[in-house]
């Protein structure tokens, strides 16, 4: 088991190396508990932290009661940078989504739709305040994030992401239950830091999600996507970021964990 100073001491090395944006250093010195002072001693500029991050948030609510009546859907939290507090003007809305555990990929397809249609969906050079539709997860996928570690405890990235996702809204139990399956982000010394929850039964995307599916809503969808997505796959240069199944739709052409994982095997300290 890692150490809290190891980690810390691993981040300020990959800094070093201009593995990690600072911006993302910084959120994740704090978020591991890193004192003032070694913040400072990494040298990390801190300028209007956290408002634009406020700001997508807001931004992100006021489509809460559109994505509620999306089938299928279970919850939706907000990740990445704006999770991180640390957007800025330029950043898009990063959302991790979980679906029914039959309906991943026609959820996927019609809430692409829907924001696209109401013209907040990321696509092509229009990032800033868009909502990028990275990261699909089933029901059962979100109990077990752990699964997406690169190497057993040697994933302190995916740690604090986890640790950091901020709900828009979730379906009642949900959320304690997420947060109680993924209790493995403590091994890193790490505590969920969202604990208040918008709750809902969410009856209309439940029952229109297993109508559509008993209807072939989840094969049309997965036909209609997958072609598509894994052409987009085929010509990524670095596809450790990516994961295309019928349990998670994760797309990140950028990985840091590579990084990560490259380097904790060399310098972090073992407990």
């Amino acid at each position: 088991m890692f150490s809290k100073d190891s980690i810390i001491n691993l981040f300020i090395k990959l800094k070093r190396k201009n593995m990690l944006q600072k911006k993302h250093f910084s959120k994740l010195l704090e978020l591991m508990g890193a004192s003032k002072s070694e913040q400072d001693e990494a040298k990390i500029p801190v300028k209007n932290p956290g408002k634009y991050s406020r700001e997508f948030l807001e931004k992100a609510k006021r489509y809460v009661p559109i994505m509620k009546y999306i089938p299928g859907i279970r919850a939706v939290f907000l990740c990445n940078t704006v999770s991180f507090g640390i957007a800025k003007e330029t950043s898009d809305i990063d959302i991790f989504v979980v679906t029914d555990d039959k309906t991943l990929w026609l959820t996927r397809l019609i809430l692409t739709l829907v924001l696209h249609v109401l013209g907040v969906r990321r696509h092509g050079d229009t990032v800033s305040g868009r909502f990028c539709l990275s990261f699909f997860a089933t029901e059962l996928g979100a109990y077990n994030i752990q699964s997406l570690e690169r190497k057993i405890l040697e994933d302190p990235y995916l740690a604090v992401w986890t640790s950091s996702l901020k709900v828009l809204f979730a379906e009642a139990g949900f959320l304690k239950k997420f947060q109680k399956k993924n209790e493995w982000i403590q091994k890193y010394n790490l505590q969920f830091s969202d604990r208040v929850s918008s709750t809902s039964s969410l009856l209309f995307a439940k029952i229109s999600g297993k109508i559509l599916c008993f209807l072939g809503g989840e094969f049309v969808a997965k036909h209609i996507l997958s072609r598509r997505t894994l052409a987009k796959y085929k010509k990524l240069e670095d596809t450790s970021g990516t994961v295309i199944n019928d349990t998670y739709l994760k797309f990140h052409n950028k990985d840091i964990r590579h990084h990560v994982f490259q380097e904790l095997s060399k310098i972090a300290k073992f407990r």
